[in-house]
Order: C-alpha cells, then structure tokens, then sequence
C-alpha cells in the first residue's frame, strides 16, 4: 500500500501499488481529475492506513476506525454503523432517516461520534 498527500494537509491517496496508481483511471470525484495526480509538499501522515489485499482479482480495501466512530448521516454504508455493535434496521432509498429527516448533517463524516437524541430532535 502507498499513500500520498494531495490538495491540502490532512488529504490522502492511497493505492494498493505503484504500478496501481500508474494504472489507475481519472477520479470522477474531481471536477479537475488532475489535482489528484498533484502530491503536496507536508510531513503529516495518515491517523488511519487502508489495508489492502487481492481476492479474485479483485482489490478489497478495509480500513480500521476507533471504537466509538458512527457513520450516521453518510447514506452510504449499511449493515453495522457503529462500533458499538448496533445495527442498520432500516434502509430507505431516497436517504430519509425513520424520523423523516434527511440522513445528513454537520458531520457528515461521522467522526465526531453518536449523536445525542437531543441533537437528532432538533433536525
């Protein structure tokens, strides 16, 4: 696994290789796929390192967050969300939490931790 810092402090590729990154398609996440080429200058590194691996010719990437770390808000994962040992118990196509609110927010990454049930009322 390789990783290079790239836009600003804190931002990181990662590549399974070298010769994986030279390979590797233009990223539709950039309105300008180029940036992503452009690594900056910091000595900061990564707080958390993807693993990666091969199965069937497939590259499988798991990346390891601390306890405590909620993904609530993302829309994007399913199955276990916390690390807490909680559960998904319902998923709704069109984003929409079992109050009704929208599954987003100010911390969208989820890095901040649970929210509080006052928090979630106030959405």
């Amino acid at each position: 696994m390789v990783f290079e810092p790239i836009l600003e402090e804190g931002v990181f590729r990662f590549d399974f290789s070298e010769t994986d990154r030279a390979a590797a398609f233009p990223s539709l996440s950039f309105a300008d796929p180029n940036v992503r080429e452009a690594p900056i200058a910091v000595r900061r590194v990564p707080e958390y390192v993807p693993a990666f691996e091969r199965r069937r010719g497939q590259q499988m990437v798991t990346i390891q967050f601390p306890s405590g770390t909620s993904f609530y808000g993302t829309g994007e994962v399913s199955g276990q969300l916390e690390r807490t040992g909680n559960r998904e118990r319902f998923s709704d196509p069109k984003s929409m939490g079992l109050s009704g609110q929208p599954l987003s927010g100010p911390d969208i990454g989820g890095f901040a931790g649970d929210a509080t049930p006052k928090l979630f009322g106030r959405l």
